[in-house]
Order: C-alpha cells, then sequence, then structure tokens
C-alpha cells in the first residue's frame, strides 16, 4: 500500500483482487478469502478513536457472516425464554426506546444498534451477543452476559404508535426491509447473489411482521405479544 500524491490510494495484493470500503480517513481491504483483511490509516493517531476500530471490526464480521450464509443485521435485539428477538427499523423508529423496555424488563440486551446472525448445520438462524453498541448500549456499558448461538424467535420492523400491534407484511416488503438493514454488503455487485440468499432464507425462517408500539408500553405485554406471534406463525406454517 502507498500514499498517491493526489491523495488517493493503491493497493497491491498476492492473493489477487480486493475490495475496498471508504469511511472515516480509514480504509479496510478485504481478500477474496474474507480472512485475511487489512486496515489502513491515514495517521496513527486514528487508532485511538473506537470508531474507527469498531467500524473496521464491522466490516470484516459483515463479510465474513456473509461468507458464511449469515449476516450483521442493523437492528435492536434481546434475549427472552431462550429466544432472540430482533427488532429493525428507520432512525427514530424506536430501536432504543424498545430497548430500554426490554432492558427494564429484565431481558438480556444483544445490542441496541447491530446484531449478529448465523447458521447452524441445519440452516437455523442463531443470534449471538457482540461488542457493537448504539446510544442505548454506550450510556448503560452493557455486558455480554450471554454467550454462544441464541435461536432466533422473530424479526420484526418497528414503528411507534399509540398501543402494541403486530401485523403481517408483504413479502416484497420483508426482503427490502432486510436488505436495506444488511450494511458494508448489500452495496457491493458482487455480493448481490450471496446478499439475496440470505435475505430469501432468513424471511423463509422468519417472516418479518410490523411492530408497532408505544414508548409506555409495559415488558410483560410486549413479550405476551412477541410470542403469540411466533405461536400463530408457527401454526400458519
Amino acid at each position: 500500500m502507498r500514499l498517491l500524491a493526489s491523495g488517493g490510494w493503491c493497493f497491491w495484493n498476492p492473493l489477487g483482487k480486493i475490495e475496498t470500503i471508504d469511511a472515516l480517513d480509514f480504509i479496510v481491504a478485504l481478500s477474496p478469502d474474507r480472512r485475511h483483511n487489512r486496515l489502513y490509516i491515514q495517521a496513527t493517531e486514528l487508532l485511538l478513536n473506537r470508531i474507527v476500530i469498531e467500524n473496521y471490526l464491522r466490516i470484516a464480521t459483515a463479510h465474513l457472516l456473509l461468507k458464511q450464509g449469515g449476516c450483521l443485521l442493523h437492528s435492536g435485539g434481546f434475549i427472552h425464554d431462550g429466544l432472540a428477538w430482533l427488532f429493525v427499523g428507520i432512525s427514530g423508529a424506536g430501536k432504543t426506546t424498545l430497548t430500554k423496555i426490554a432492558h427494564e424488563g429484565g431481558a438480556t440486551i444483544l445490542s441496541d444498534d447491530i446484531n449478529v446472525l448465523f447458521r447452524d448445520t441445519e440452516g437455523q438462524f442463531l443470534a449471538t451477543p457482540v461488542p457493537f453498541a448504539g446510544e442505548f448500549g454506550r450510556q448503560h456499558n452493557m455486558k455480554r452476559d450471554a454467550s454462544g448461538g441464541i435461536p432466533v424467535g422473530g424479526v420484526y420492523r418497528i414503528e411507534k404508535s399509540d398501543r402494541l400491534s403486530i401485523k403481517p407484511l408483504a413479502t416484497v416488503s420483508q426482503h427490502v426491509t432486510l436488505l436495506s438493514n444488511m450494511p458494508f454488503v448489500n452495496n457491493i455487485p458482487e455480493f448481490t447473489d450471496d446478499v439475496d440468499t440470505v435475505v430469501s432464507a432468513l424471511a423463509d425462517r422468519h417472516p418479518l411482521q410490523t411492530l408497532q408500539f408505544s414508548k409506555e408500553m409495559q415488558f410483560d405485554e410486549l413479550a405476551d405479544g412477541l410470542e403469540k406471534s411466533r405461536m400463530e406463525q408457527q401454526h400458519a406454517a
């Protein structure tokens, strides 16, 4: 690697073609096997910025998971009754609010920002705690006291409302929602087929529903609603 006079970066990799991702004055270079990745920085002082290291790990993790049939899902998540419940939504939809409700209700928090999903030998999706955190996680210095893979109970697109409501979501909306919440891999043309495969498998195993909730809602009401929707989906399948 060398820094060009024009300010651009030039890479050479003996393993073959690499992909590069630019962000925050650093570049992540991804090797073909996704295991020999490199972080290039413009100044050593950047290593003192925790977000640089964290984003590097996020990018590398997303690509490695995709190669293995999993994904890094931009979502909040918690564990309740041995199942992982994940919720996605646009900025301001309420991921931090819902995380707070779950936390106050005694649930184990996976993350309020991004979660790892991988698949076992039978194709079941499992979630696992990661150190990546958003606003809530950083404020509360969350301890990751869960380990291993937690079976996914459901995935929901969230919206704020004045009451709890869980409704089906059209198949095309499910795919668009999942695709838009798989950062670092969903905008690289070479990965389109792999991303589509993961999106289809996740939507097939855990059809997304729309979860409307109130910030005044108690966790017991939320937990009962999620379990009821899970049982209804299992019965329909």
